[in-house]
């Protein structure tokens, strides 16, 4: 009741501007090429990247396979030496150790061969089956590749799902003479 004393216009906030037209936000800049989130992308350079994954991951299969075998081979001269010596417990680790070695290096030679046909699978355009051996034989590479050859191809397995949501380019079609 104290508010219907008031004259009109007192104890209120300033006027409202009058209506007009609404106002646009500023226009915005398109985003770089390249921005992550966006399909710009062009698919050569994922591609490329792709390959030089695999590539590298190869190299480092093969040189994960060759560390491998030369320790499996000097844990089981140990594993030898100290059953030799009486310490037949020491020796029965030592040679356990030597086994994991060599199956570890078999995994990494076969991961060698594998990554030979996941470039394939990638130059023939079947990137799905590319990613999914990618991840499986990215995970084996942790522990038969030094790391880093798995590593790499978990990369490639992240870079191959992109490239497979990018529409496949259509053939044009030939015109004929």
């Amino acid at each position: 009741m104290a508010d219907e004393n008031k004259p009109h216009g007192e104890g209120q906030g300033p006027p409202s501007p009058p209506a007009g037209p609404p106002v646009s936000p500023p226009p915005t800049a398109p985003p770089p090429p390249g921005y992550p989130y966006s399909r710009t992308q062009p698919l050569g350079l994922t591609l490329k990247d792709v390959t030089s994954f695999i590539n590298i991951s190869r190299i480092f299969f093969l040189l994960g396979a060759i560390v491998l075998f030369i320790v499996a081979i000097y844990t089981i001269i140990a594993s030898v030496l100290l059953f030799a010596v009486g310490d037949i417990v020491s020796a029965g680790g030592s040679l356990a150790a030597g086994s994991v070695d060599i199956v570890l290096g078999i995994i990494a030679i076969l991961g060698f061969t594998r990554t030979k046909e996941i470039l394939t699978l990638v130059e023939t355009g079947n990137y799905t089956d590319a990613s999914h051996q990618a991840l499986v034989w990215g995970v084996l590479g942790l522990f038969s590749a030094l790391i880093i050859g798995g590593v790499l191809l978990i990369l490639t397995y992240v870079r191959l799902r992109e490239v497979a949501q990018y529409p496949a380019p259509q053939p044009t079609p030939s015109q004929p003479a």
